[in-house]
């Protein structure tokens, strides 16, 4: 039998336990900011609130209950019960408001993972959507947080550009006009003026940036994950979305000769420039910076020549038309020409598309002849090969003398789980690519398909014939990666003919 003295001992023990737990841990500012939270009037209806209210009374056994919700929510995306996980996190950041990851991961795995399962854009923006404003609302509980504040200026830059050189307008355009991602993320109760995504996140590397300063006094911050955020790091991030905004008004331009967004273009390229000689002064100067330097004095000159080509393109005059889209076609290759790739592929489509009607024949306009011949260009190798994107047209010409070599990339990507997932090269399931080539011109081509590790995949020759013809055929991507298109001459000709324009679709098997 317990003596009385053990009886004392005990209840002083136990008495000690609950006055930490009072007076101690639930005072702490921590479990006050989540005491808001444990207002059972303020739950959603739904079939988490069970479980929710069954975690306040488990004390020391709440992790355990955070443990079982996230579990719960693996179970929910696994049966695609969309709405279902998106209660499950808004209880699980309920309970965990000053955990950066749990604001990070959960607004990445709606607007990209469940997002990408959705079968129409409508419904894939409102996910979007919620992780955008769920990483601000991240911002609110940890205002001294600067790994929220650059994750949500990444997600709106990365967001609408992940596909090399294409930008998702219509992405875009929802940003822009939704008045609660507005009213949020530029932080005033009635936002009158519209940011695009890209100005919204420069505001928000700033905020980056100035969290940086005021919490580690300028020096890099390591997330809980190994994360390393650094000043330089966001000045860089910077120089890119400008770059960004600035391709982005050059597309707004192109509806109108007379669209005050080619000034904005030019003002933002102007503006990228001007940032990188900050940060030279800031950080010191580097090789990389001279190339990004002479990549915007270029874009301005692309700029003056594609608007006097969209100029052109209501008008009667023949002449001036052609000689202005052969100088759009000029500028737009002496970019790549001079610095391959650097311009993130935002130059090939438009530039496939303007050389789509020009021929190395001779032009014969109001007895003056004009002749196209493709001297700039760059796509002779691996590492400056043209990206193909699939079911979207590009298209070539060779350039004289022998020896040319067009090389294009076609990019096969992993397979992803039913919740968007990529999943692992093991696991990956072969792909049927369909390459078809139209030769426009007079020379027989020959076109071959290499694996990343030049082994051949397939081959086709495409000969003379007396009117235009496609030859299409197919391959299986056994992994995913890159893989080569190699175009040249069927045979090795001393003179080329005058017209070799040719033309790509690439199809990849979804």
């Amino acid at each position: 039998m317990m003596s009385v003295s053990r009886w004392v001992l005990l209840t002083a023990i136990v008495a000690a336990l609950i006055a930490l737990q009072h007076f101690g841990l639930e005072n702490t500012p921590e479990k006050r900011e989540e005491a808001v939270f444990t207002n059972i009037a303020d739950l959603p209806a739904g079939d988490m609130v069970p479980t929710y209210i069954g975690s306040l009374f488990l004390g020391s056994f709440r992790a355990v209950a955070i443990d079982v919700f996230w579990i719960q929510l693996k179970e929910a995306q696994d049966d695609r019960r969309y709405y279902l996980c998106r209660e499950i996190a808004e209880m699980i950041s309920k309970l965990q408001p000053h955990n950066e990851e749990v604001w990070a991961m959960l607004a990445w795995d709606f607007a990209y993972n469940v997002a990408n399962g959705e079968r129409t854009e409508e419904k894939a923006w409102q996910w979007v959507r919620y992780g955008i404003l769920k990483l601000r609302e991240g911002i609110r509980r940890n205002p001294r947080s600067p790994y929220l504040c650059y994750d949500l200026a990444r997600f709106l830059v990365h967001k609408p550009t992940w596909q090399s050189g294409r930008l998702d307008l219509g992405l875009l355009r929802r940003i822009e006009a939704d008045d609660e991602i507005q009213r949020e993320l530029q932080d005033v109760p009635t936002a009158t003026n519209r940011l695009t995504a890209f100005e919204l996140a420069l505001n928000w590397f700033q905020n980056t940036i100035a969290r940086l300063e005021a919490r580690t006094g300028g020096d890099l911050f390591k997330t809980q994950m190994g994360l390393y955020i650094h000043p330089d790091t966001m000045s860089g991030f910077m120089r890119d979305t400008l770059f960004f905004q600035g391709i982005y008004s050059w597309r707004l331009a192109q509806t109108s000769a007379d669209s005050p967004d080619w000034d904005r273009s030019r003002d933002w390229f102007r503006r990228a420039a001007q940032h990188v000689l900050a940060m030279q002064q800031k950080y010191g100067t580097r090789g990389i910076d001279e190339g990004f330097l002479e990549l915007y004095a270029h874009m301005e000159e692309v700029l003056e020549a594609s608007r006097a080509y969209v100029r052109t393109l209501a008008s009667s005059d023949l002449e001036a038309r052609l000689a202005a889209r052969m100088k759009y076609v000029r500028e737009m290759e002496a970019v790549l020409a001079a610095l391959g790739l650097a311009e993130q592929g935002h130059l090939w489509e438009p530039l496939s598309t303007a050389k789509r009607d020009l021929s190395r024949e001779t032009i014969k306009i109001r007895d003056r002849e004009y002749f196209f011949f493709d001297a700039n260009e760059y796509n002779d190798g691996n590492m400056f090969a043209t990206p193909l994107q699939s079911k979207v047209p590009a298209w070539g010409n060779l350039k004289p003398g022998p020896g040319d070599v067009d090389r294009f990339q076609i990019f096969v990507k992993p397979d992803a789980d039913e919740h968007g997932h990529a999943g692992s090269q093991e696991k990956f399931e072969p792909k049927r690519v369909t390459i078809s080539v139209t030769r426009l011109g007079r020379l027989p081509l020959r076109v071959r398909v290499y694996s990343q590790s030049d082994q051949l995949k397939a081959a086709r020759d495409v000969p003379l014939s007396p009117e235009e013809r496609t030859e299409s055929f197919e391959f299986i991507a056994d992994r995913p990666g890159s893989y080569f298109v190699d175009v040249r001459p069927l045979d090795e000709p001393a003179r080329l003919p005058s017209d070799t324009r040719y033309g790509l679709v690439v199809t990849v098997e979804e």
